[in-house]
């Protein structure tokens, strides 16, 4: 168990995706009207000239101040437990996170990684002459001609959901949709 003051830890997320960063106090900070700070450190290295993710002080007893560097954003709940939102994951959100009281006392905060899965390869048999994408009820469907179309009886578009959900339709049900997207 660690004796540090704060520790913080990471969401599981895939590259391009929402994330976020908890941050974990031994106190209410707004209680204390504690100002704090979360850090980003390179991966690899020392752990100097630190990227300043969110700084917040008060202002008064009831007036936080808060700046986020892009792409990231705190809604300014503080407790003793803090949560700053990872706008679309990429390297730039790469390294090792420190949750400092500010002024930060070393050895009383601790590290935690963030570094976004790759997102799952999808494999496909659609022909690459033929494709036609559909936005219909908020959601990208792609269909495309499957190669294996030529070998079942029944023709069939193979429809795949960009969360990797997918099915198959029959060719009517397919025109039918196709005509429905090209009216929007």
């Amino acid at each position: 168990m660690t004796d540090a003051k704060s520790t913080c830890d990471t969401s599981d997320t895939q590259r391009g995706d929402n994330g976020s960063l908890t941050c974990h106090f031994d106190k209410n900070l707004r209680q204390n009207y504690t100002a704090f700070a979360v850090h980003r450190y390179n991966l690899t290295g020392a752990l100097i000239n630190p990227a300043r993710v969110l700084d917040c002080f008060w202002k008064s007893t009831e007036d936080l101040k808060c700046t986020a560097d892009d792409g990231y954003s705190f809604n300014e709940t503080v407790t003793n437990k803090i949560t700053v939102e990872i706008h679309e994951a990429s390297d730039k959100h790469v390294g090792r996170y420190a949750c400092l009281e500010v002024p930060p006392v070393p050895g009383e905060f601790s590290y935690c990684t963030f570094q976004p899965k790759e997102p799952p390869q999808v494999s496909s048999t659609q022909s690459a002459d033929v494709s036609t994408a559909v936005l219909t009820f908020h959601t990208l469907y792609i269909f495309s001609l499957a190669a294996v179309v030529h070998y079942i009886p029944v023709p069939s578009l193979v429809c795949r959901h960009a969360n990797s959900f997918s099915h198959t339709l029959t060719r009517k049900h397919a025109a039918n949709m196709l005509s429905l997207a090209s009216a929007l």
